[in-house]
């Protein structure tokens, strides 16, 4: 189709893109020392603000965020996800780092036990990506005791330059909104060979999360929005203050929430 050959004029050429697709399986079972410079970038004094209490690390992975969250802030960790390879994983990495250490825990469901337990719920770059985001921001919510935070840091949402998550092969921003889903899904067969023919089939999934759909679910959610931030696009990250730009000059969104009990 015509969009699609518009549409390769900006991509790399395949053979400049690794085409096998990620395998958790494949993971290396190690701390690199980076894994909490996210959370520090976004809240220099969390990791300090952690210590002692209890924190569950929503959507963690293989368990690296999980494993450094206990080391350096000394609190007790629960790393949640649905991935089962994953947790099988994070118990492999646990074993490894600190052992048998009853402070820290991983589980590919809520148990009946985590509820209203828990004083912090952190959720790093996985908004964009639960299949029902208002269910786990639901879970996230049942998981903190009254008064509990959930600390949420996202990114790029889908009105970004690079919303899409397509720019490991695309470099024309705003690709999904300038070109049908179809058209896009299309080209990227070029560079994985996963099937996908919709955004939320890709690896990880895309759940075409905003910034306007996220204060909306949050709001259905029961949680009270304490704070929010916008990571602008640099250098004209004042033209993000206008109402037409105001989606689409946002990299990333950082918000903490309150449980009301």
């Amino acid at each position: 189709m015509l969009s699609e050959k518009l549409l390769e004029l900006f991509c790399l050429h395949p053979n400049k893109v690794a085409k096998q697709d990620h395998n958790i399986e494949t993971t290396d079972l190690k701390l690199a020392g980076n894994e909490l410079s996210l959370l520090k970038k976004e809240s220099p004094n969390l990791i300090d603000a952690l210590r002692g209490m209890r924190v569950v690390d929503f959507g963690c992975g293989h368990g690296a965020q999980s494993v450094a969250l206990r080391v350096d802030a000394d609190a007790y960790v629960l790393g949640l996800d649905t991935n089962e390879k994953a947790i099988a994983l994070a118990n492999k990495l646990k074993d490894k780092v600190v052992g048998s250490d009853s402070k820290l825990v991983f589980s590919a469901k809520v148990e009946k036990e985590f509820l209203s337990s828990f004083d912090v719920v952190i959720s790093q770059n996985a908004m964009e990506h639960y299949p029902d985001p208002l269910g786990a921001l639901r879970s996230m919510r049942e998981l903190l005791r009254p008064g509990g935070k959930a600390f949420i840091t996202f990114g790029p949402p889908w009105f970004a330059p690079y919303g899409s998550h397509m720019h490991y092969f695309c470099k024309l921003p705003w690709v999904n909104v300038l070109f049908p889903e179809k058209t896009v899904m299309n080209v990227r067969k070029n560079y994985r060979s996963d099937g996908a023919m919709k955004y939320e089939d890709v690896e990880s999934g895309l759940n075409k999360m905003s910034v306007e759909k996220f204060k909306k679910i949050v709001r259905e959610s029961g949680f009270l929005e304490e704070c929010t931030v916008l990571r602008r696009v640099k250098g004209i990250d004042a033209f993000g203050k206008l109402p037409l730009f105001k989606e689409m000059l946002v990299n990333g969104v950082t918000s903490t929430l309150t449980n009301p009990g």
